[in-house]
């Protein structure tokens, strides 16, 4: 009896986030194009590209400003950071190309990502209920 209160209840729960979720869609729902999504990362390359040089730039002024003093290493570290946003940089620029040569391949692998990921966070839930449920009461 327990356990069928609280699967109505996950029900009811299920039922409110729901009727809550649409009373705030819009009127029209406007759907991201794949060629939009290319857009918007290949801005978001333009950025990862301006920032490496940023922090490659100023990490080399930095060493070379303070040569012979204890803060060198700090133009060593913004070095680093830059460096590191140009190996993620690459591997966005072979995503978006993935994307455009590929494209659907690459929703496909998308979606099985997404529906993996949202399998696993409901399987958790469902199992720390069912721990919930499993204590003694006293």
């Amino acid at each position: 009896m327990h356990r069928l209160n609280h699967r109505t209840s996950l029900l009811s729960l299920a039922q409110a986030v729901l009727a809550v979720s649409v009373m705030f869609m819009p009127i029209q729902a406007y759907a991201v194009t794949v060629s939009q999504l290319v857009g918007y990362l290949n801005i978001l390359v333009g950025l990862m590209l301006t920032a490496a040089f940023l922090f490659f730039g100023g990490g080399f002024i930095t060493y070379i400003a303070r040569l012979g003093l204890v803060g060198r290493d700090l133009g060593i570290q913004f070095m680093a950071w830059g460096v590191s946003i140009l190996f993620v940089l690459i591997i966005m620029l072979w995503g978006v190309r993935l994307i455009q040569t590929h494209t659907q391949v690459a929703i496909m692998i998308i979606a099985l990502v997404v529906f993996v990921f949202m399998g696993k966070i409901i399987f958790s839930a469902i199992s720390a209920s069912q721990k919930e449920e499993e204590r003694p009461r006293r």
